[in-house]
């Protein structure tokens, strides 16, 4: 288990450094000059000196990577930004908790959602209320996100009026309650949460289906059937408990989808999280924004993966067998 775990934990590092470099050079590779950017059209050659010597442009590409990615690893500076001159530690300080809250509260319902819908997919594999279901949320599942937050935009705050469009809280905030503040950022999450979590909820729950499906031909589900167990405990304390591997992967690639779909849903939405921040630092051209926030996204990414990993070793005693000996 010890050698299953370093070898995991070696080889997101690994991916990390890989990830950073990447995106290092693909930044710089980008169109657009932000020295140009940050002083104007009007700037002198002596000014243009001082910021890049500042920023450290006036050095070659392999030493502007190196001072870069040794502050990154070792210090956890990843510069300052152009726009606000404040450290991009700073600015994403403030909006990484929006998007962990945002996320986390999408993820956690689209689970609460997706594994009893899989489960009664498989229970009721065929009927037509089944496949109902599934050509129902295909549907959803198929709408782009920035249309489909668009319409609900529509119909839920302008149409009918029963929600806010935008931002996390409402400006009178501080003159609230604490039980009216609760209510009010919940009627704010409605929407985001609805576009980022639950209308993507029929892809893992198809996955569920079929994993379930799988594990109620397996000879100890006749066996359990055989001794008189319910279909209740039969799906829940047999075949679902035995398809958490694949499980345990789409939970695991979920991770990536919902940071990138925050980008989208933050931007429509108003949302102050760092999917937001980063489209703002795209147009303005702030490189030290883009390359902090993009680390920060791949650092969670691959934590993501390697969670997914152990969990797979938590679940499956078979998986620990096989990389620590080859048994």
């Amino acid at each position: 288990m010890t050698r299953f775990v370093t070898g995991r934990i070696f080889g997101s590092l690994l991916l990390i450094l890989a990830a950073l470099t990447c995106i290092f050079f693909f930044i710089h590779l980008a169109p657009g000059d932000p020295v140009e950017l940050f002083l104007g059209h009007d700037s002198t050659e002596e000014q243009r000196l001082i910021i890049e010597s500042k920023l450290g442009l006036d050095k070659p590409i392999y030493k502007q990577f190196g001072s870069w990615i040794t502050g990154v690893i070792l210090h956890g500076d990843l510069g300052d930004s152009l726009r606000s001159g404040r450290p991009v530690a700073n600015e994403l300080a403030d909006v990484i908790p929006n998007t962990l809250f945002l996320a986390a509260c999408s993820f956690i319902l689209h689970l609460i959602i997706a594994i009893p819908l899989g489960v009664w997919m498989a229970h009721r594999s065929g009927s037509k209320l089944e496949r109902f279901t599934m050509s129902t949320g295909l549907m959803v599942y198929s709408l782009p996100s920035f249309w489909l937050g668009l319409m609900l935009i529509l119909v839920f705050c302008r149409l009918l009026g029963w929600l806010p469009s935008g931002g996390m809280n409402s400006i009178d905030l501080e003159w609230m309650s604490p039980g009216q503040q609760f209510l009010d950022t919940l009627r704010h999450l409605v929407l985001p949460v609805f576009v980022l979590g639950v209308s993507t909820v029929i892809g893992t729950a198809r996955y569920v289906r079929t994993s379930v499906l799988e594990v109620l031909q397996k000879d100890f589900i006749m066996s359990a059937r055989a001794r008189g167990l319910s279909k209740k405990r039969i799906l829940w304390n047999h075949a679902l408990r035995n398809s958490l591997l694949p499980i345990i992967t789409i939970v695991g690639l979920n991770i990536p989808f919902l940071l990138g779909g925050a980008v989208i849903t933050e931007t429509i939405f108003s949302w102050p999280g760092m999917g937001r921040l980063t489209v703002e630092a795209i147009f303005a051209r702030d490189y030290p924004i883009i390359m902090g926030t993009v680390t920060v996204s791949a650092f969670m990414v691959v934590l993501g993966n390697l969670l997914a990993d152990l969990g797979y070793a938590f679940v499956d005693p078979r998986i620990k067998l096989r990389s620590g000996g080859g048994k």
